[in-house]
């Protein structure tokens, strides 16, 4: 598949269901424990074949046998530098193309290392052009818990490959697996100075958005075609009925959005967006070729928070943006203020040590937006967001 386009076009795919569970890792208790160290979980051997009926990958297929050996074709990173699972949540996995790539994929094989199965997933996928004829390819699918009673590893790896059109593997990423004991992380807040880094937006259940994956709203302007040439409708006279409905399409993409909470209540946040809009001046009503202008601005805002450790429950109580006053020419100066998604009007609610929920309901709408913890300052935030 090859998407030439600035922004992403997602591909929806059915989905089917497998199932999967996880034990979790000890901690001390009272500490705000989030490193991935498995230190004192139960390391017996656990029966990894009967640990892939416990997990739950949408779009997938369970089969006996080993994954391929990985040719090194494309280089691909992944959103989650430690997987959390926990029962009755359900999260996503995003992968994305470091190198230039867009000859599309089969499939993803994602197997528990050490199991003699292998799922094969079909999963989400998105093309854009992310610089001049660059083109990345980003993948997603859904990965959770169905099981909750088995006994099952505190923590487990898994590897994931992305498999071209030829059935070949591009890629090989190990990711370790942990579950987490809920009685063991109800010490933890959402600071000092850790950074919370948005992952994925879900509306009325259905994935709607993820770093680099667009919102498309289409639209449509109107133009007017003389002799061959686009030309202004109303300077040349030319009636209402022959004006020309260009449609086109308006995409929002967020690259990066986080949040870093300061133990003195205080919150700062960087949220990066690329606006693609319709120029109308450049646009060919003629031949109906809407050209686009593009804007990538990183939105600077802060604010004041107040978090209750018995609930676990957030909420914003200030919100401000920067200002800037951008000059108009002749018609002056007025001030913009940077956007910020984040809301004194939503709910917030941390999942255990590493999970920050946002909910909202906007027109019947129910929008979750889940932020991830990274641990430490903001200073790589850039950087840490995919990973090898």
């Amino acid at each position: 598949m090859s998407i030439k386009s600035i922004l992403m076009v997602q591909i929806i795919s059915l989905c089917l269901s497998l199932h999967s569970c996880i034990k979790p890792a000890d901690s001390d208790p009272g500490q705000q424990d989030l490193d991935t160290d498995t230190t004192g979980v139960d390391n017996s051997t656990p029966d990894l074949n009967a640990l892939n009926s416990c997990l739950y990958i949408s779009n997938a297929v369970l089969s006996p046998g080993k994954v391929s050996a990985n040719t090194g074709q494309v280089d691909f990173k992944i959103d989650k530098d430690t997987l959390f699972l926990r029962p009755g949540f359900t999260d996503r996995i995003h992968l994305q193309s470091a190198d230039c790539y867009d000859e599309g994929i089969s499939s993803v094989m994602l197997q528990v290392v050490g199991s003699d199965e292998y799922f094969t997933i079909n999963p989400d996928e998105w093309v854009r052009d992310d610089s001049l004829f660059c083109f990345k390819t980003t993948l997603g699918f859904e990965f959770s818990l169905s099981c909750e009673d088995e006994k099952l590893p505190g923590a487990f790896d898994i590897d994931i490959l992305p498999i071209n059109p030829n059935g070949n593997p591009m890629d090989r990423i190990r990711r370790r697996v942990i579950i987490p004991d809920p009685d063991k992380e109800t010490a933890c807040t959402p600071g000092p100075e850790d950074t919370w880094v948005w992952k994925w937006t879900a509306v009325n259940g259905v994935f709607h958005s993820s770093p680099g994956v667009a919102e498309l709203f289409e639209f449509s302007v109107n133009g007017c075609c003389l002799e061959g040439h686009t030309v202004d409708c109303i300077a040349n006279g030319i009636p209402e009925e022959d004006w020309i409905p260009l449609a086109y399409d308006h995409h929002r993409t967020v690259n990066m959005e986080y949040l870093t909470f300061r133990e003195d209540g205080s919150m700062e946040g960087i949220l990066s967006l690329v606006i693609q809009n319709i120029d109308p001046t450049n646009s060919n009503f003629c031949n109906n070729q809407p050209a686009y202008r593009y804007n990538a601005k990183n939105h600077h805002f802060w604010g004041e928070y107040a978090f209750n450790a018995n609930t676990k429950r957030l909420n914003f109580t200030q919100i401000e943006s920067r200002m800037t006053m951008v000059d108009l020419g002749d018609l002056g100066t007025y001030p913009e203020y940077d956007m910020h998604y984040i809301s004194t009007q939503a709910a917030y609610e941390m999942i255990g040590c590493n999970m920050l929920v946002e909910k909202s309901n906007i027109e019947g709408q129910q929008t979750l937006r889940y932020f991830e913890r990274l641990k430490g300052n903001d200073e790589d935030i850039f950087d840490e967001l995919w990973h090898d």
